[in-house]
């Protein structure tokens, strides 16, 4: 049933105010206030009630239908925490004990003729006449105990919350609409106009039948062969008759069509140009399941009055237009008018081929009453518009199996009265905004399967009672499930929520981890949730093993569970047999070697300093090499050591560290995942890094001692050349020019090298007195003898006028000539000692006379047997003889 608003009925007599208006309900069973089985309340038609019905409570009603020709209508605004409550209809008697019209039929018992079932907190329905004039409400199940022709008279009508399983409260109005007055004759021929364009080319044969339609023909409406609205094709008497003589048209009393019901008709093409303007009295519009291409999305932006419009399962393209902004641009469309089509409640384009963005502000300000808002299956892009949280009343937003982008927008979560949002099968990422979940406690359905949202799912608060359908499935949501199972399970274990048979939560293909929720023990073994629960499906995540099985807990294997509960293979935890090498540094890789190692984007080493006193822990993503299935590579955290979190903990350098491993989550090899007894911690020492020492690894090299020494365990600096100071802060390049000019001391003074002077060694030698003096402090010269001047620049002659000058003189001159002397000399022993070599005994016979007074022994001729100069020939010791060797070789050397 649509929820579309019925046509204004003139009401016979005033309508009731203040107490008169109320309908109120206590108790179970019929047992009531306003109304009972014998005496039901009377309605005025067309006037507004306001009533209060407790769970499980009828509400007695009756209302007269003047005539054959007066159709009924119904508009409701309900408030409740669950369902709604149903309309039952009866010509024959007041329905219905709280038993179902529809079930268990019994000759002796009065059912309702038509039940009908609110869709929504709020909307209207009209009930259209059948073709050969019979109420579609008048007749159900019940009709082969009695007449079925049309009735007149008093209808009596029943509002039962035992289906709904809650209180309910708000208002409601029922009325027999008076007989139409004729079509206005433009509007008539813009009926025809449409006809003719959309129907009338595609109209089946004169011999087919419906029969054979529905045996031989597909009812898919993509497939429709023929066009079945008006069948037989446009009779000339309806030119001047009412609107009900033309299927799927009403009218109000002024003659203007306010309704096109024309879904599922094999409707083809595109609609008249101008109709908006030709129907401009036009409010409720259902075009569904016809092969339309043109001119509806027009009639979406040009009409001022629209209260419900559905053209879903179309071939329309395009963009989605704003309702109600005729040629206005987008950003400026509704701006200061409260929304044009300010009574729009139902809105849906799905199952068409429109593309672009969702213009979330433009539809939030031209239609602020919107209660549904259905675009799916289309090739939107773009992202979720925040704007839309603008939308107060929104009770359904479906926007799934499109190409929609970005991430969630937690503005949403405002959305209180919303229950059913699907946003499935689009391209958004990011998390789900935790207010989502906290916030939107009227929801009843969540799809956000087939997305690529990642991180941990929130906690589900308190106030979601109402949840029943959960679709998380195919995403990349990591972390434990197990907080949340047990929320959901907890909504379910109550009486009322015992009937909501269908409630299914699919979390498939995700990254969940750890133990296996023990929440789903509670779930099948509580009666009331094990019928309530359809379908539980928890497989393709990576729920750990149990330990002691290797398989799923023994709880689980003992649930006998059907094929619509998918639990999927559990997950090894990994573990670590070896990590090397045995001692590292911050920032220094690992291989961890071990078993059951699956590459995954979650995992992570974890870093145990079982010394500590709070058993401190670090962690570090974990990597894999191509082809290696049992090692990982891990870095040991930077800020191990360092940092006050460190300190606080009491780390300190040389303590050892546990490594263990996970693949998913926080399932760590520790001694509470692997089988009892099993477990062996594998550790390493963690010690500083280069250039780093003391410890906590507190002093460094750089911030120590500026990258210019080597610092020390308890925080000193041994500088390097060049540098001095505490800190090794004073730099002789810098400050002394360099270390060739002097060197920086402790204090940061220069000690400069001769040849330069200065507080900084900027004079020099060369520089500064050319290398004719040496620089003082203050850059002035001590020139050297024959130069003088700032820089001893200026040569001076020397002058040679005193006695001591004249000495001088003949001093030089003596120690020239005894230089000439002595070279005489030299070169006379030189031609003595060659004549020896030869033989001439020139030399011997000078030295001979002195060889006695020598040795003080006579002695042969001072050369041997064979002419050569022997030392022994002389007669004298070999220490005290003279090695002739040395003379005779002068020239060698």
């Amino acid at each position: 049933l649509l929820l579309l608003p019925p046509p204004t009925a003139m009401a016979a007599e005033a309508c009731p105010v203040g107490a008169q208006a109320s309908l109120l309900s206590f108790g179970n069973s019929g047992t009531v206030n306003a109304g009972n089985l014998s005496k039901p309340t009377t309605l005025v038609s067309g006037c507004t009630y306001e009533l209060f019905l407790p769970d499980r409570t009828e509400m007695y009603l009756v209302l007269r239908r003047p005539s054959l020709a007066h159709t009924l209508s119904v508009k409701w605004n309900y408030k409740f925490e669950y369902k709604p409550p149903i309309h039952v209809f009866s010509w024959n008697g007041q329905c219905c004990f709280g038993r179902h019209p529809s079930i268990n039929i019994q000759s002796n018992v009065i059912y309702g003729d038509f039940v009908q079932d609110p869709l929504g907190s709020a909307g209207s329905y009209t009930f259209p006449e059948k073709s050969d004039g019979e109420d579609v409400y008048h007749c159900a199940g019940a009709c082969r105990y009695y007449n079925s022709t049309p009735h007149s008279g008093d209808i009596f009508i029943t509002i039962s919350t035992w289906l709904a399983y809650n209180d309910v409260e708000g208002s409601v109005t029922f009325a027999f609409n008076e007989p139409f007055p004729r079509i206005q004759r433009a509007q008539l021929d813009a009926v025809r106009a449409m006809y003719s364009v959309t129907c009338a080319p595609y109209q089946a044969p004169r011999n087919f039948t419906g029969l054979a339609y529905a045996k031989d023909v597909s009812t898919d409406t993509d497939t429709m062969p023929y066009c079945d609205w008006l069948p037989g094709g446009w009779e000339p008497a309806w030119a001047e008759n009412s609107c009900e003589d033309i299927a799927g048209v009403r009218c109000d009393r002024d003659g203007n069509v306010v309704e096109l019901e024309l879904s599922q008709r094999g409707l083809r093409g595109a609609l008249p140009a101008g109709l908006a303007a030709l129907l401009p009295k036009l409010a409720e519009v259902s075009l569904d399941g016809n092969r339309l291409t043109g001119g509806v999305l027009e009639l979406v932006r040009d009409l001022q009055h629209l209260e419900s419009f559905s053209a879903t399962r179309n071939n329309l393209t395009g963009t989605v237009p704003c309702p109600g902004a005729g040629d206005v641009r987008e950003a400026d469309a509704c701006r200061g008018v409260g929304g044009v089509s300010s009574q729009l409640h139902t809105y849906s384009l799905s199952f068409n081929n429109l593309g672009g963005a969702i213009p979330g502000a433009c539809i939030a300000r031209c239609a602020p009453a919107l209660a549904a808002l259905q675009l799916e299956s289309n090739r939107l892009t773009g992202a979720v518009p925040a704007a839309l949280a603008a939308l107060t009343v929104l009770v359904l937003l479906d926007v799934s199996q499109n190409e929609l982008t970005g991430t969630l927008p937690a503005e949403l979560a405002s959305l209180e009265l919303l229950q059913t949002l699907d946003l499935s099968l689009n391209q958004l990422t990011g998390t789900v905004p935790a207010s989502w979940m906290s916030n939107m406690s009227s929801l009843f359905t969540m799809d956000l399967s087939f997305n690529r949202l990642e991180g941990e799912f929130p906690k589900i608060g308190d106030t979601l009672t109402r949840i029943r359908r959960l679709y998380l499935g195919h995403n990349r949501f990591l972390g434990t499930f197990e907080g949340q199972l047990a929320q959901l399970a907890g909504t379910l274990q109550t009486d009322r929520d015992a009937f909501a048979s269908g409630t299914t939560y699919s979390v498939l293909s995700n990254a969940f981890s750890g133990p296996l929720p023990f929440a789903m023990y509670t779930l099948f073994t509580t009666p009331s949730t094990a019928v309530a629960l359809a379908a539980l499906e928890l497989g393709g995540n990576h729920f750990r093993c149990d330990p002691e099985t290797g398989s799923w807990p023994l709880w689980a294997l003992r649930l006998k569970l059907s094929h619509s509960h998918v639990l999927g293979q559990c997950t090894p935890v990994p573990t670590v047999t070896a990590v090397a090498p045995d001692s590292a540094a911050e920032g220094e890789a690992l291989t961890v070697t071990g078993a059951s190692y699956q590459a995954s984007d979650e995992a992570r080493c974890r870093f145990t300093f079982p010394g500590a006193p709070t058993r401190e822990a670090r962690y570090a993503p974990a990597t894999f090499t191509a082809g290696m299935v049992s090692a990982a590579g891990c870095t040991l955290p930077a800020n191990i050591l360092t940092g006050a979190a460190a300190a606080a903990a009491g780390l300190v350098a040389g303590m050892e560290v546990e490594v263990s491993i996970a693949m998913y989550g926080d399932d760590f090899y520790d001694p509470a995942t692997v089988p009892k007894g099993t477990y062996t911690a594998v550790k390493i020492r963690v010690t500083c890094g280069k250039g780093l020492a003391g410890a906590r690894c507190q002093h460094g090299d750089v911030m120590t001692c500026g990258g210019s020494g080597v610092a020390t365990d308890v925080g000193a600096c041994v500088c390097a050349a060049g540098f001095a100071g505490a800190a090794c802060q004073f730099n002789s390049t810098r400050l002394c020019n360099g270390p060739e000019a002097g060197a920086a001391n402790n204090v940061g003074a220069c000690e400069c090298a001769r040849g330069f002077a200065g507080a900084s060694c900027q004079f020099s030698a060369l520089a500064t007195c050319q290398l004719r003096g040496l620089p003082y402090a203050n850059g002035t010269c001590e020139c050297t003898a024959g130069f003088s001047g700032a820089g001893c620049g200026v040569e001076v002659e020397v002058e040679i006028s005193t006695p001591n000058s004249r000495l001088a003189t003949w001093a030089l001159g003596l120690i020239a000539g005894g230089t000439i002397l002595l070279v005489l000399a030299a070169a006379f022993i030189y031609y003595m000692v060659r004549l020896e070599k030869k033989g001439e005994p020139l030399f011997t016979g000078i030295l001979q006379p002195l060889i006695p007074s020598v040795g003080g022994v006579g002695g042969d001729d001072i050369r041997d047997d064979e002419g050569g100069g022997g030392r022994r020939s002389w007669g004298i010791e070999p220490a005290l003889a003279l090695d002739m060797r040395a003379v005779t070789h002068a020239e060698d050397r």
